[in-house]
């Protein structure tokens, strides 16, 4: 453990640095999804998939402290966005509910996958998932 630390004041700084390294590769990733030629419901269920296996608990409880990584705000205002983007794709697909914003989408996905345990194909996820389609879209909501 020792030999671990030495890298890091503490810690909280050894935390900090697996939370930033978490937001370096999946905005990176979000936009990977966004290129690829499939609906953009899709793209956005790729990066619910993705963003569950990451530790994004972590990231949350971090960012929300006074004296984050300089990193981690920087890193979560990418993500969103482009969540943000791919959710209003989504909703001129007529695949994501109009009546709420995208970026109120992005804050119901961070729910979704920014808590321990959080799972693609957990209950919390797949009801907010089927809450966020449109009835015709809701069909294929489960990841």
């Amino acid at each position: 453990m020792r030999t671990l630390y030495r890298h890091f004041p503490d810690r909280r700084g050894l935390l900090e640095e697996i939370a930033a390294g978490t937001l370096r590769t999946l905005p990176e990733a979000a936009r990977d999804h966004a290129a690829r030629p499939v609906s953009r419901w899709d793209a956005l269920l790729a990066c619910v998939r993705c963003g569950a296996d990451l530790p994004l608990a972590l990231v949350k409880s971090l960012s929300d402290g006074a004296e984050a990584h300089p990193e981690l705000g920087p890193l979560v205002r990418d993500l969103d966005a482009t969540l943000e983007d791919l959710a209003a794709g989504a909703q001129r697909e007529g695949a994501v509910r109009g009546d709420i914003t995208p970026r109120e989408v992005v804050e119901l996905l961070s729910v979704a996958v920014c808590r321990p345990g959080a799972r693609p194909d957990d209950a919390l996820t797949t009801v907010i998932l089927d809450g966020l389609a449109t009835r015709v879209a809701s069909r294929g909501a489960r990841t």
